[in-house]
């Protein structure tokens, strides 16, 4: 049996269903249907933004799935640490607290990077060293969603720096894209790419993940440099799994790398087909192929996040449309800029995918209204 520790688990849990195996879930939301797809779902909230109540998480571990097999998704970023204490408890799937800590820090992502020759965003971590001439970025170091992500203008005279926990990074100006992939520790094959999308709910959240639409690069060149600087940051950082880049493409087809995610990420299921990725990551663990292919060059899906704009209560008996994933409970309260459901769509082409979640969006937000 399997137990999920994610933020949200109603991807994976999905994903595992399709390939036979039993498993709980130990999530934030604990949706409607993630409950449906596991044997037992608990809800851990979160001490700080990112980071879940490693107590209670412990709590529930020893008391309800001791002979379980944890499969860690995303929430542990800040606190990899807290992996090696569920580790104490029970078996564990994960990237290394090692290979963890190395990609969500960017000093030492940006020393892998430079020294394979792969070009990363003018990063820096004290104001002495800004260079006045570019637009930059704070960021929170481990932090995740992008929510916490703001122009360095919009701050004016604040210095978040005197905090350790954030860095400024250049802007660049371009596409932002995805790829999920699965690695073996050594190399690494593509699964899927993204454009991330961008609705742009909150002004004062300026790059919130909000969702993606699975793309097809047409241009050769460009993708085979992407398996490149996947395959280097792979062997490098001892990646295994189910694992995420974000990347930029500016306007003279540079790419910049962003982010590492060293699990799960949202998007991979945009990419799942036949064959379970959830069976996929746990067979990479154990040395397995990792050249899942789910490519369809005449098919996009995609998904959007539609975030509460005021607090808001879900009616009981509330019916949702049928393609609203992660529902909450009747008679359940959601804070203001908490995500409340996620939109899907697919279609033949990348932009009828982005026009049916443009129209869907809408629909979700005047449905809401009506509450």
């Amino acid at each position: 049996e399997y137990l999920i520790i994610a933020n949200s688990g109603r991807a994976l849990a999905n994903s595992a269903r399709k390939a036979g195996y039993k498993l709980g879930v130990i999530d934030k939301y604990c949706d409607t249907d993630t409950k449906q797809f596991s044997l037992f779902a608990y809800k851990v909230k979160h001490v700080e933004p990112y980071t879940f109540d490693i107590l209670e998480l412990e709590k529930i571990i020893k008391k309800h799935f001791s002979n379980s097999i944890a499969i860690i998704g995303s929430g542990f970023e800040m606190n990899p640490g807290h992996i090696d204490i569920i580790r104490k408890h029970i078996q564990v799937i994960s990237n290394s607290t090692k290979t963890i800590r190395i990609v969500k820090n960017p000093k030492s992502l940006k020393k892998i990077l430079s020294e394979e020759s792969i070009q990363f965003p003018y990063t820096v971590f004290n104001q002495e060293e800004l260079d006045h001439s570019k637009n930059f970025l704070v960021k929170k170091i481990g932090g995740i969603g992008g929510g916490h992500v703001l122009y360095k203008s919009s701050l004016l005279d604040i210095d978040v720096l005197s905090n350790k926990d954030f860095y400024y990074q250049e802007f660049i100006n371009g596409i932002v894209y995805s790829a999920v992939f699965l690695a073996n520790g050594n190399t690494a094959s593509i699964v899927g790419l993204n454009r991330i999308f961008v609705s742009k709910q909150f002004q004062d959240q300026p790059f919130l993940y909000e969702g993606a639409i699975s793309v097809v690069f047409k241009n050769k060149k460009t993708l085979v440099k992407i398996v490149s600087i996947i395959n280097k940051i792979t062997k490098r950082t001892e990646l295994f799994g189910l694992c995420g880049i974000d990347f930029i493409i500016d306007e003279n087809q540079s790419i910049f790398v962003i982010d590492i995610n060293p699990r799960p990420t949202a998007t991979f299921e945009l990419h799942e087909f036949q064959e379970s990725l959830f069976a996929a990551h746990i067979k990479s663990f154990n040395g397995g192929p990792i050249n899942y292919i789910s490519y369809n060059h005449n098919f996009s899906k995609g998904h959007v996040i539609y975030y509460a704009k005021e607090n808001l209560l879900i009616p009981e008996n509330f019916k949702w449309p049928s393609w609203v994933k992660d529902r909450p409970h009747d008679k359940q309260m959601i804070l203001i800029k908490n995500p409340v459901c996620t939109i899907y769509a697919e279609g033949g082409s990348e932009q009828q995918v982005e026009n049916k979640l443009i129209n869907r969006l809408k629909e979700i937000e005047l449905f809401i209204k009506s509450i």
